[in-house]
């Protein structure tokens, strides 16, 4: 994979692979109060995933890859992008979201496109590795 560079598509990509993965964490533990270390977004527009009763458990190296979006690329951007791109990620209505911001849906919508090319170039920038999922 010499000579890839993060494209905003791909960038898009690994933030869902991160939301599908998140959707099959288990959201609750009975008889344990767990506290998180995530960022307070993340619960936040979590609440808009599925959990369901999944099956499948997502493998080590997808839970990884989740946490370098989670704790590593999302601090590149500030809390509004972070807002913006998360609430998409966990398919929040853009509707929903563009109202609670005070923004219209197309606004919305340049904003995180803005906001994955910003992901995007800092991580060409940093020479951070491509890793596809499996």
């Amino acid at each position: 994979m010499v000579g890839l560079n993060w494209t905003s598509l791909l960038v898009a990509d690994r933030l869902r692979e991160a939301g599908e993965t998140l959707k099959m964490l288990p959201s609750k533990h009975p008889g344990r109060k767990l506290s998180s270390s995530w960022p307070e977004f993340v619960s936040q527009a979590s609440q808009y995933m599925d959990h369901g009763d999944t099956k499948v458990s997502p493998n080590a190296r997808a839970i990884d890859r989740m946490d370098e979006v989670i704790m590593d690329w999302l601090g590149i951007l500030d809390r509004e992008e972070v807002q913006v791109i998360w609430s998409w990620v966990c398919s929040v209505p853009a509707r929903m979201v563009a109202h609670r911001m005070g923004i219209h849906r197309a606004t919305l919508h340049r904003r995180r496109i803005a906001a994955l090319k910003k992901i995007s170039i800092v991580l060409n920038a940093k020479g951070w590795p491509i890793q596809k999922a499996e």
